[in-house]
């Protein structure tokens, strides 16, 4: 991008569209986040998301809920329409000059030859893995996105961190005081 976006939308409610939002939001860009749910970042705690879709409201950024995207159209001065249908009415989202597509991972697994190492996938790619992160093929491991479960996300990492920090500081303080 050469220049800020005046109106942006954000498809999808993970937590790169969340930060994508934020960030156009901040810089002064008008958007608009579309999901497929009522609320974004699914898999986290209810009250998280709650405050998070309020906190973000007052902030201006809007959300298109329970929506499936059927089409984009360009038109002639390059913005874009969003066709949506929400909650089975079709609707029209016009006037963006940046749609940004956030809408979910697949593994990247085709051609690393796993198959050949004796490591299982799934129909989908995903390499097959226990809590431990064990494969089927002992000694090779596989974490995060490549699973399609337990997806490593900064947010989440930074929230163990500082938890892990608090409680290194709470041992340290009981340590030299008690």
């Amino acid at each position: 991008m050469k220049e800020l976006p005046k109106k942006v939308a954000v498809l999808g409610g993970g937590y790169i569209g969340v930060e994508l939002a934020g960030i156009f939001c901040g810089l002064g860009s008008d958007v608009t986040v579309v999901i497929r749910k009522n609320a974004v970042l699914g898999g986290f705690d209810t009250l998280i998301r709650e405050v998070l879709m309020d906190e973000m409201k007052a902030a201006g950024v809007k959300f298109q809920v329970d929506s499936q995207i059927t089409k984009i159209d360009k038109d002639s001065a390059g913005l874009k329409t969003l066709h949506v249908t929400e909650s089975g009415k079709k609707v029209k989202l016009e006037g963006f000059d940046v749609v940004l597509s956030a809408l979910g991972r697949v593994p990247n697994t085709e051609g690393l030859g796993l198959d050949k190492a004796g490591v299982k996938v799934d129909k989908k790619g995903n390499v097959v893995a226990d809590e431990f992160q064990n494969t089927s093929v002992e000694g090779i491991y596989a974490l995060g996105d490549v699973c399609g479960h337990h997806e490593l996300t900064p947010g989440k990492g930074a929230l163990c961190f500082l938890f892990a920090l608090l409680e290194a500081i709470s041992l340290t303080l009981a340590l030299l005081f008690f």
